[in-house]
């Protein structure tokens, strides 16, 4: 983890902050409340904000799975990524970021997560491709 990621980074005095937990199933969440600084239409969380966390928690389980695989820790990077928003995700309500690992297929690792609401309403869905890269293309 970089320090100073918007993310996930506790470094970065304008950052998310995300804590992330790991869940006995796998998964990898998160769970925040967004402000009003967030927003993009009054009342709504930015869909490039949805956007990022879903990144980051995806990115975390592509992470973990190579690390795992291989045996030690490897560079990886998102390749495609795909969003659906369902439902408005409001400001100033706590929502769930949710992560797991679909498939493998070396060098690329495909993962699937949403953003719920504290009901549980599917508020934003995202599948995204995750590759992995040798040190010397860095």
């Amino acid at each position: 983890m970089a320090e100073n990621c918007f993310g996930c980074g506790d470094d970065n005095p304008q950052g998310l902050h995300i804590q992330y937990v790991d869940e006995a199933d796998a998964t990898i969440s998160t769970t925040l409340s967004l402000s009003w600084l967030h927003s993009g239409e009054p009342g709504i969380v930015h869909g490039g904000i949805q956007a990022t966390i879903l990144d980051e928690v995806l990115g975390r389980v592509a992470q973990r799975t190579v690390t795992e695989a291989a045996g030690e820790r490897r560079t990886v990077v998102t390749a495609s990524f795909q969003l659906r928003y369902r439902s408005p995700c409001l400001t100033g309500s706590e929502i769930t970021a949710r992560a797991r690992l679909h498939r493998i297929e070396w060098p690329s690792v495909f993962v699937e997560g949403e953003i719920t609401d504290s009901d549980g309403l599917l508020l934003t869905e995202a599948t995204a491709r995750w590759r992995v890269i040798d040190d010397d293309q860095i």
